[in-house]
């Protein structure tokens, strides 16, 4: 897939981390932008497998010691996939939620349906945690005319009010006075796929509970959409694994 990861690495002392025959260090800001500005999902040969995986575990390293931050191991993944001249084809709205916004310049109508999906699963939200029905009960994230891209790169912290605004929100989650939840990976406990007690509320994924109202930005309505397809998707899992 298409990311906006761009070519920083064509700054990094590519010798010292490819060698110094490697393709790697010839490859140019025009040959990143067509091939190389690449992350998951990734569709790979079954012959290049092997080989790409290979050098991308050897460049991982040094990669990361060079520049020890976000992003070190998709840099290195660039690197080897120049190195074996792998060309990427790379492909636009295959996801989005990582450096690849959605929905983007939306219409009216687009507006207003997300926003209609958004609201809908606040309250359903709401109501059947209120009910304690969240276990028996699910709930369509998505209007079924809004058709977003197939895969979720979920790398970021998804908040919305509760109770939902009665008009279209902005992106500023400041000035609101409503609790927000949300849900954010690095909060989910490894453990969230085990069974507990069958039958039991107790064994339903939430969003969590915001003590920082408004600390994260971005659209709450394609916030909380995001929220109810991940605490759905976990539910689904835990609710088919634990039944057998």
């Amino acid at each position: 897939a298409r990311y906006g990861l761009g070519g920083q690495w064509l700054d990094f002392n590519r010798t010292q981390i490819c060698g110094a025959d490697s393709l790697c260090t010839k490859a140019t800001s025009r040959d990143v932008n067509s091939y190389f500005t690449t992350g998951p999902p990734y569709i790979v040969h079954i012959q290049d497998v092997l080989p790409l995986a290979s050098k991308w575990a050897a460049l991982v390293p040094p990669t990361y010691d060079y520049y020890p931050l976000l992003y070190a191991e998709m840099y290195a993944y660039s690197m080897a996939a120049a190195h074996l001249d792998l060309k990427h084809n790379l492909v636009r709205d295959l996801f989005t939620g990582c450096m690849v916004d959605w929905p983007k310049n939306q219409n009216d109508e687009e507006k207003q349906l997300v926003y209609k999906s958004a609201k809908s699963y606040v309250e359903w939200f709401a109501a059947a945690e209120a009910k304690k029905a969240l276990r028996s009960e699910t709930h369509q994230c998505l209007d079924p005319a809004i058709k977003p891209p197939p895969f979720l790169h979920y790398c970021r912290r998804y908040s919305f009010p509760v109770p939902f605004p009665d008009t279209i929100p902005g992106r500023s989650h400041t000035g609101i006075e409503a609790p927000f939840r949300f849900f954010a990976k690095r909060r989910v406990e490894h453990n969230v796929l085990e069974c507990e007690e069958k039958g039991s509320d107790e064994d339903v994924f939430v969003p969590f509970v915001s003590e920082e109202n408004g600390k994260s930005d971005g659209d709450m309505s394609w916030n909380a959409i995001v929220v109810c397809a991940l605490t759905q998707a976990i539910n689904t899992a835990r609710r088919r694994g634990c039944s057998a």
